[in-house]
């Protein structure tokens, strides 16, 4: 079986050692409100914040933020996002929401308004933040709005309860309201965070979830504890595959061989699997023939293989956590396995280690003296540690 993911494509990845997806964040709780405090909400930000950095997102972070942080921190978002047409953007808004004559309104808490014109002059439209975000051009942009608490501007004709799910989305974009439109999301005061965050946050731990598989079981935990009636919105105009990489320790189900198959037939099995890139059945079938047979030699060296190259898949979505658990992996059953070597090197590489991806590529060579990429890479390392 070829060992895929040449050295020549790590030469290239090499070269652009910031080719990590960039993911960036703006996470903004506001409690502080003089005539409504609320409790949990700058708890949602901070747990947020060290939730979505544990994902990879570098994260801006604004508690009790008046207007003009609020909309600082939105410029600052935008600006980062436009670094990179394949980056993520995550904005995540707890706190006071308001609806006026449809439109949607987060408020900071400085802000005083006795009608409509002034909430517009003193409040983040959700509009405008979502025009900023997909004027930055990049692949894809969340937005999560657990704001949908009581009004605090009572004295404003025409100002809805909740917020209204009618602002517009734009393509690449992810929309989640903590509840239905014209409706109020728990504060859970009771608990650290509200209702909505808290379940948000236990499923952004899970490991291996495809980014709108997060969000649909938030919204199902939120509506079964608050028995259907706080039933969360999902807008989604986002049609490709993403993860968020989160560093959880619960590992979504992954398949398993069928039982009481030799270890020749389940060696084939993983075969065909790698063959067709379906790195985690191949895995599961190799290892299956390993418990029969573990002298098998094709099961081993196919095993090592196939944990390589979903390393490298993993890599290529930017998820250098679960990539160096599978090259570490590889390199356990196979020690002589070059090219884990180098791709485990270009992953440190790319997370800035430069000492461990020297370590790793001066391996590599040792394995293959003769690779003239391998010691232009080895340079190209030791040039960038320099720099540092």
């Amino acid at each position: 079986m070829k060992k895929r993911a040449t050295l020549a494509v790590l030469a290239a990845l090499a070269l652009t050692t910031v080719a990590a997806r960039e993911k960036y964040a703006l996470v903004i709780g506001n409690a502080a409100y003089p005539e409504a405090p609320l409790k949990n909400t700058v708890n949602d930000a901070n747990d947020m914040k060290t939730a979505l950095e544990q994902c990879g997102f570098q994260v801006d972070c604004i508690t009790n933020g008046a207007l003009e942080p609020m909309l600082a921190g939105i410029e600052r978002l935008k600006r980062n996002l436009r670094r990179s047409r394949t980056s993520y953007g995550f904005f995540f808004y707890s706190g006071h929401g308001s609806q006026i004559h449809g439109e949607n309104f987060l408020i900071p808490v400085d802000a005083e308004a006795y009608s409509y014109a002034m909430v517009r002059a003193r409040c983040v439209s959700l509009q405008m933040v979502l025009d900023e975000l997909a004027d930055a051009g990049n692949e894809l942009n969340i937005v999560i709005l657990d704001a949908c608490r009581s009004n605090p501007f009572k004295g404003i004709r025409d100002a809805g309860r909740g917020l209204a799910v009618v602002s517009a989305a734009y393509p690449g974009s992810i929309i989640m309201y903590a509840t239905a439109a014209n409706s109020v999301a728990s504060d859970n005061w009771a608990g650290r965070n509200g209702l909505f965050t808290k379940h948000l946050l236990n499923q952004l731990k899970v490991e291996g979830l495809e980014v709108t598989e997060v969000f649909r079981r938030t919204g199902a935990a939120v509506a079964e504890e608050s028995g259907n009636t706080q039933y969360p919105e999902l807008a989604v105009k986002f049609y490709g595959t993403a993860y968020l990489g989160s560093a959880g320790t619960q590992p979504a189900p992954r398949p398993q061989p069928a039982p009481s198959q030799d270890a020749n037939a389940l060696s084939n099995q993983g075969t065909e699997h790698y063959n067709r890139e379906e790195y985690d059945e191949a895995i599961a079938a190799f290892t299956a023939a390993l418990r029969i047979d573990p002298n098998h030699a094709n099961a081993k060296g196919n095993l090592a293989t196939a944990y390589n190259n979903r390393g490298v898949a993993y890599a290529n979505r930017g998820d250098y956590d679960r990539a160096l658990a599978d090259y570490t992996a590889a390199l356990r059953i196979d020690p002589n396995h070059a090219a884990a070597y180098s791709n485990r090197g270009v992953a440190y590489a790319n997370r800035g280690d430069y000492d461990r991806a020297l370590a790793d590529f001066t391996a590599a060579l040792r394995i293959d003296p003769n690779h003239a990429e391998i010691k232009e890479i080895i340079q190209i390392i030791q040039q960038a540690r320099a720099r540092r």
